[in-house]
């Protein structure tokens, strides 16, 4: 008797499973699949039940494992399942993000998008194609970042030190090992996705120290026994992204624009809307923001044309020039 039991056992268990998988594959609000549609499939894979166990079965799903099994009664009991972990939204978001991401290889991109288009149903999957096609867009190597970022988080998590070479390209675009194959050392603190890219932050004894590291251009990844560095007390992750990335990388200095008012939008962009603004004639404005005047800035603002410009200080105004001589320079 015991035996037969076990065998009812471990036939309720697939069975349930089955069902469980196959409703969230082959069902959403617009495809829904009858009762003696399902009875026939669980007989077809060796789960042969009658209504009431398929009743049952769906009922210890919906109450004991709150999945969302909607029933339509009007042309006897129809089923398919609503709410999911990921609505169809959500994926599509991550799936073109999965797309977009240039430091995702294309074929890790594809791999990771066929994983969250799985979690949808057959019928929902060709809504899921990315909206920007993978081929379409600037993509990194063949990396093994996904092997990177977890031994990286791996080490944050035991506060150990690792080392590791760093790539860059030659002038006939030959990847090659950073300052003839260095081996950095570094304790990491965080792992950083900035402006589409990734990056590694963390403390350089050499260099006494935060530095940061494009984490695909990362190669032969170690974590070391040695226990990291402890962060210096003024390490923020928040004011470092400031310093590093929107141009506050030194002593900080206001600097006045003349801005067209469709400019607004990237200086919030860049720099939040804590600064003063002036309205000016012909749809202008003036701003007055707190930068480090630097190589990132002048470039930053380039890119506006004469749809930004500095006002002031002077100084600020001859140095700004002084680049652009020295880029037409024969």
């Amino acid at each position: 008797g015991e035996g037969i039991t076990e065998m009812e056992n471990k036939s309720n268990k697939g069975r349930l499973l089955f069902l469980l998988r196959y409703l969230q594959q082959n069902t959403d609000d617009h495809h829904l699949v009858t009762t003696p549609e399902l009875l026939s499939v669980l007989e077809s894979v060796g789960y042969p039940a009658d209504r009431k166990t398929l009743y049952d079965d769906i009922h210890v799903l919906k109450e004991d494992f709150d999945i969302d099994i909607i029933t339509e009664k009007h042309r006897g009991n129809e089923y398919f399942v609503g709410a999911r972990e990921f609505e169809l939204p959500e994926l599509k978001l991550l799936i073109d993000a999965v797309a977009s991401s240039r430091f995702i290889s294309a074929r890790e991109s594809r791999k990771l998008i066929d994983k969250l288009s799985s979690q949808a149903s057959v019928w929902q999957k060709k809504d899921l194609e990315p909206r920007i096609t993978i081929g379409e867009r600037v993509k990194a190597p063949d990396t093994r970042i996904y092997y990177t970022i977890d031994m990286l988080n791996s080490a944050i998590k035991q506060k150990r030190q690792v080392k590791f070479q760093y790539t860059e390209y030659d002038s006939r675009r030959r990847k090659i090992l950073r300052n003839g194959g260095e081996v950095y050392t570094n304790s990491p603190y965080d792992c950083l996705w900035n402006d589409d890219k990734y990056y590694l932050i963390g403390y350089s004894e050499k260099h006494q120290g935060i530095v940061t590291f494009r984490i695909d251009r990362i190669v032969n990844l170690e974590i070391l026994e040695e226990k990291s560095l402890p962060k210096p007390k003024d390490y923020r992750i928040s004011d470092f992204v400031n310093k590093v990335f929107r141009m506050y990388d030194g002593t900080l200095q206001e600097v006045e624009l003349h801005c067209e008012e469709s400019m607004m939008k990237q200086l919030v962009d860049h720099f939040g809307t804590d600064f003063e603004v002036i309205t000016a004639e012909d749809g202008c404005f003036f701003a007055k923001v707190k930068v480090s005047v630097s190589r990132t800035f002048f470039s930053w603002l380039f890119q506006f044309g004469n749809a930004v410009r500095i006002v002031g200080p002077g100084q600020t105004r001859e140095e700004y020039r002084r680049m652009l001589e020295e880029a037409l320079r024969d």
